[in-house]
């Protein structure tokens, strides 16, 4: 198999780089140039972390719903269309679940091509968790939600740093990362 290549004009000379060896580069740019003795977490590691945590977080979905359905998590004094707005999250949120531990199920196996469909997977999750997270922030701003001080406002603040923080890290871990092997 020959390596592909492209010509890029050099000081009115044309120079043949390769494509795997401009990657190579990437990489290694990217890579600490020293250790200083500590443990350093392998790709395998952090993608297996990674799935946990995206079990966690389908559980954490689930056990949302299902205690908003059960003892009612609202703030004391709801503003009107709250839980017009809160209950347009159940189907999302729950599909969103799914596919979170689908794709934990995925990255965790053996199988290498099912680690890339899960990592495609996490992908999208990401975006799901990022959009969902910055709604309900949008929502709590602009109706004063998070001026309140109950068990409630401090459940939905850590629901939505979750969402944009595991979001995020999904995004880097999934899209930026995966010229990795693990």
């Amino acid at each position: 198999m020959a390596k592909s290549s492209f010509f890029a004009p050099r000081f009115g000379r044309v120079t043949a780089i390769s494509r795997e060896h401009s990657a190579t580069r990437f990489l290694a740019a990217r890579r600490p140039s020293r250790s200083d003795g500590a443990h350093t977490v392998t790709g395998s590691e952090r993608i297996r972390f990674i799935a946990r945590l995206e079990l966690c977080t389908a559980a954490g979905l689930f056990l949302y719903w299902i205690l908003c359905f059960t003892i009612g998590v609202a703030p004391q004094f709801p503003p009107p269309g709250y839980f017009a707005f809160q209950h347009s999250f159940t189907f999302a949120d729950l599909i969103l679940a799914v596919l979170l531990a689908r794709a934990a199920t995925y990255l965790l196996g053996a199988d290498p091509v099912r680690r890339v469909f899960g990592r495609g997977l996490s992908l999208v999750c990401a975006g799901a968790l990022l959009f969902l997270g910055g709604l309900d922030i949008r929502f709590n701003v602009q109706n004063g939600i998070y001026l309140t001080v109950s068990f409630d406002t401090i459940l939905e603040v850590a629901v939505n740093i979750w969402c944009l923080g595991f979001g995020f890290l999904l995004a880097y871990e999934s899209a930026f990362d995966a010229y990795q092997r693990y």
